[in-house]
């Protein structure tokens, strides 16, 4: 009866098994050795932060339109769009913005038709569908047959698109009866069988679609499927499965329904963190043009799809889950919902109830405790307990409600929740190649009963191995013979799978995978919350804060700040964020490790601000003898005046860097040399010390160098734990004793340090005086460091150790910019408090909302001529765009918040670093990709990190033990 299951083809055997899940969905598992157990661990860590990433993408919606309505006053006010065809001039006075043009991907997609397009080229040998042709089953069983043999080869821009117009065309007609529809087991002749597929999240995963319709059987019409959401993103082939259903759909409508998941959303499509569809459509079929049209016309498909169905008025099946809304709201709410757009409303502190349910519906997730929550996702979305879907199935008679959207915490693809009322399934087995999960799909039945049919999907290259045949003619072949052909694919099924079973667990590409992208995902949350983390480690700190926590306390910082619900011990071992020789976590060195920079591109200019400035002080710090004392620096940078003015850094530039360096130039560099400090109240011109300039240049030196994985830090891989340790730590106690905090105070600080010990006053540490400095702060500092560095300080060993490392230009002295460079400590915080280098607030603040910025990009983008986009901004559109921005955090409240804003001198320095053609526009697109998270200490850890999905280079170790 309906609100019953039985279990099938478990992986491993295909066999069935009558015993099923346990009431509470977890089936006794066999024992798994340590790697496959912490395999396991890592896979639901990735799971649960990628939740934690969707969710993050939530605000953006409600930002990104915030942006649009501002960014289209600002064009309005300044006279623009421009006509079309004009002279192209300085700013790009000759473009016009594509947001409301005739021309605008938008627009095209409700124009163009699949006959306008070109047919394929001879070099195509895949299966045509002409524009004005009958769409035959032989057509669709050779779609299927070529995607199975040939995934890389996607459906023709022609082709695709006139299957995007038939499912427009369906779903239009089955739209007139609201978001939620009415489903029939009783349509057919009652002699005949007929089931309901009901599949769940597959995320891009061809294979899984494939090997369900070998294991089930393809779309019929006594085969009907009810796909519920969740096709895109993830995966590269979301347009093959697209392509696959809506060619079934045409075939036969009552065949195959669609539901609307959280991935079916224009803009989350586009997010960096957790998206995908946009750039697979790009990638296929073109970046400007075609390939923009034709995720428009994907974004009319999602605006169509329902958000849920009945089942014969017992089963409600829905993407995400029940609503937080008031008792006896949800449907009426959800059934409001005629007018949908292709982006999924915001939860902002003003949606409205509709808009909640609607939320709901894509985003809940069910919770064992009662009532409504917010959901460990993220701020915004609601998580439900027992009690709302008992009251749900008593207000509307229902029976069982079925959803999807999250891999079920047993790591199966199907999953019991309260008191057996509600059922999880997720058909992506092996989520991403990463969880090791099962996927499964459910069967139901005319007679009410439910089957849950579980899989591995093989690789390609079994699948390519066994036949998915077409549908069987019930008039044509009897039940015994088609009972026998189940039965035989049944048991080929679990043949493969179970080779695919043994073979995954000694998998060590996998495993390689799984600690890359769970290093991936929990570095990006380091950098989401870094204030807060930094505020939680504070208060676990003894007065004075010297920066040092145990892991426990790192741990439970992790659980109270980013999610209670994730294996942070595991996460740690990962991260590697315990000191080698001390086994406490340096925490502020841990926050200031992960950050965003521009990484090259028309962002970055490859950092060519930054490189200037790391060879400008790279080349100081590698001045031998009395050229790099005290009195010859303050003379060479400051005159007599003992301040460095833009004319004296002009002139040392130049004298350092060439005499090409321009003007303009220098006073970028300034800038740039400015926003890589801590914040300061002072304004930017103004002139420095000598010694607060060196102290800045050392800051952009140290990260410019760890960006490059080169320089003098690449000395500090050689060096012992215990050298790295000292220098560290002693810094960290230097660098604190500045109390209010000023770049200014910490330099002088360090520059009165250094003269202490300059007993001959030479401007210059003789190797004697280098060692008794050392030995003197060990001993001065004693009671603040672990024992088991102090323990080894007499070592005259150990401070030769120190002294070679220290001294950079190996003239066997060590000057002030050795001193500085050695003891100066990566996050430069003094006191208490978080301070955030100030282009690491403004690269953060872009890459927290790129997914919006590319949405307004695309809105304002410039066309040389009707029909041609550029894919580019002008300079002053890209100030408008980030001027937008700003408007735009500051009214978003609650989720929507995605960073501070930019002030104009911060949108300069942006500029600044932004590369444009010789008509002053940029590739937007570029832009965007060149700001990533980086880890800073991969040098030493040898560990690399981008933050765009698939970017990552370099071997991550596995966990220490």
């Amino acid at each position: 009866t309906a609100g019953t299951a039985g279990t099938a083809g478990t992986a491993g055997t295909g066999a069935n098994t009558a015993a099923g899940p346990s009431p509470t969905g977890r089936p006794n598992a066999p024992q798994r050795d340590p790697q496959a157990t912490l395999l396991a661990e890592l896979g639901l860590a990735y799971s649960g932060l990628e939740g934690f990433d969707e969710a993050a993408s939530v605000g953006q919606a409600q930002i990104g339109q915030h942006m649009q309505s501002q960014l289209k006053n600002l064009l309005d006010a300044a006279d623009t769009p421009r006509p079309l065809g004009s002279p192209l001039g300085h700013g790009g006075a000759g473009f016009s913005p594509q947001g409301w043009g005739s021309s605008s991907p938008k627009a095209e997609a409700a124009r163009v038709r699949s006959h306008e397009l070109r047919p394929p080229g001879p070099e195509y040998q895949g299966p045509k569908l002409e524009p004005d042709a009958a769409l035959t089953l032989d057509f669709v069983m050779e779609l299927v047959r070529h995607f199975q043999h040939h995934k890389n080869v996607p459906l023709p821009a022609r082709y695709l698109c006139r299957l995007l117009e038939d499912a427009e065309k369906i779903l239009e007609v089955r739209d007139k009866d609201g978001p939620v529809h009415q489903l029939s087991m009783k349509t057919l002749r009652p002699h005949e069988t007929e089931n309901l597929v009901i599949v769940g999240d597959l995320h891009g995963q061809l294979a899984d679609l494939l090997w369900i319709f070998f294991k089930v059987g393809v779309p019929s019409p006594s085969n009907r499927f009810l796909f519920n959401g969740d096709i895109c993103d993830r995966g590269e082939n979301a347009a093959e499965i697209w392509a696959l259903l809506f060619a079934f759909m045409s075939l036969w409508p009552e065949s195959v329904y669609i539901h609307r998941g959280n991935h079916e959303d224009r803009l989350l499509n586009m997010d960096y963190h957790c998206g995908g569809f946009y750039e697979e459509v790009l990638r296929k079929y073109g970046r400007q043009g075609t390939g923009q049209m034709i995720y428009e016309k994907f974004g009319r498909i999602f605006a169509r799809l329902p958000l849920a169905s009945v089942v014969d008025n017992q089963i409600f099946v829905v993407h995400g889950g029940l609503s937080r809304g008031a008792p006896g709201s949800f449907l009426r709410l959800l059934r409001a919902n005629r007018n949908r757009n292709p982006e999924i409303p915001s939860a902002s502190a003003g949606a409205s109830a509709v808009d909640l349910a609607f939320i709901d519906a894509m985003w809940a997730d069910p919770q064992e405790y009662p009532g409504s929550s917010q959901n460990p996702r993220g701020p915004g979305l609601s998580a439900f307990g027992p009690d709302v879907t008992e009251r749900f199935l008593q207000e509307t008679g229902y029976a069982l409600v079925v959803r999807s959207h999250q891999v079920p915490p047993n790591n199966d693809g199907f999953y019991v929740h309260h008191n057996r009322k509600l059922f999880t399934v997720f058909s992506a087995s092996n989520y991403c190649g990463l969880t090791g999960n099962q996927g499964a799909v459910l069967i139901l039945k005319k007679d009410s009963s439910i089957e849950a049919v579980r899989h591995m999907a093989p690789a390609f290259e079994r699948l390519q191995e066994v036949v998915i045949e077409a549908p069987e003619v019930a008039e044509e072949t009897p039940a015994a013979v088609r009972r026998t052909r189940q039965l035989q694919r049944q048991s080929t099924a679990g043949q493969v799978e179970l080779r695919e079973a043994q073979a995954s667990l000694k998998d060590e590409e996998r495993a390689q995978k799984m600690y890359q992208e769970v290093f991936h995902h929990a570095s990006r949350w380091v950098v989401e919350k870094k204030a807060e983390l930094f505020a939680f480690w504070e208060q676990c700190e003894a007065s004075p804060p010297r920066g040092f926590i145990t892991k426990r306390e790192w741990e439970d910082g992790m659980k109270a700040v980013v999610g209670e619900t994730m294996n942070w011990k595991t996460i740690g071992k990962v991260l590697k964020v315990k000191d080698t020789l001390t086994k406490d976590v340096d925490y502020r060195a841990f926050l200031g490790r992960f950050r965003v920079a521009v990484l090259g591109g028309p962002a970055g200019g490859q950092r060519w601000a930054e490189e200037l400035l790391g060879r400008f002080y790279g080349r100081l710090l590698a001045l031998k003898g009395d050229a790099g004392s005290l009195e010859e620096l303050e003379g060479f940078l400051g005159g007599d005046d003992g301040q460095v003015s833009a004319n004296d850094a002009l002139q040392a530039f130049r004298w350092v860097l060439g005499p090409t360096v321009t003007e303009e130039q220098s006073k970028a560099l300034l800038r740039t040399l400015a926003a890589h400090a801590l914040p300061d109240p002072s304004p930017v011109g103004r002139p420095l010390g000598v010694f607060e300039f060196l102290s800045r240049l050392d800051i952009c030196f140290q990260q410019q160098a760890s960006l490059n994985s080169k320089g003098p830090d690449k000395r500090l891989e050689k060096a012992s734990p215990w050298a790295r340790s000292v220098l560290s730590r002693l810094g960290r106690l230097l660098w604190m004793e500045a109390i209010d905090g000023s770049p200014k105070a910490a330099s002088t600080r360090m520059l009165d340090i250094f003269k202490q010990f300059d007993q001959d006053g030479d401007g210059l540490l003789q190797r004697e005086e280098f060692s008794q400095a050392v030995k003197q702060l060990l001993a001065e500092y004693k009671r603040d460091l672990p024992e088991m560095l102090t323990a080894e300080s007499a070592s005259d060993g150990r401070i030769s150790e120190l002294v070679d490392l220290v001294d950079i230009s190996g003239d066997g002295l060590v000057n002030y910019l050795e001193f500085l460079h050695a003891f100066q400590p990566v996050d430069r915080t003094p006191g208490r408090g978080l301070r955030l280098d100030l282009m690491e607030q403004i690269c953060t603040t872009i890459w927290r909302n790129k997914a919006s910025l590319l949405l307004n990009f695309k809105f304002i983008e410039e066309e040389v001529a009707p029909g041609r986009i550029s894919g580019r901004v002008s300079k002053e559109n890209l100030r408008r765009t980030l001027k937008t921005l700003n408007a735009s955090l500051e009214a978003s409240q609650g989720v929507g918040v995605h960073g501070a804003p930019l002030t104009t001198d911060q949108i300069d320095i942006l500029v600044d670093h932004a590369v444009f053609d010789e008509n002053h526009t940029l590739d937007y697109q570029a832009f965007l990709d060149s700001f990533q998270v980086v880890d800073m200490g991969s040098s030493r850890e040898g560990q690399e990190l981008a933050a765009s999905k698939g970017a990552s280079e370099g071997n991550v170790s596995s966990p220490e033990a």
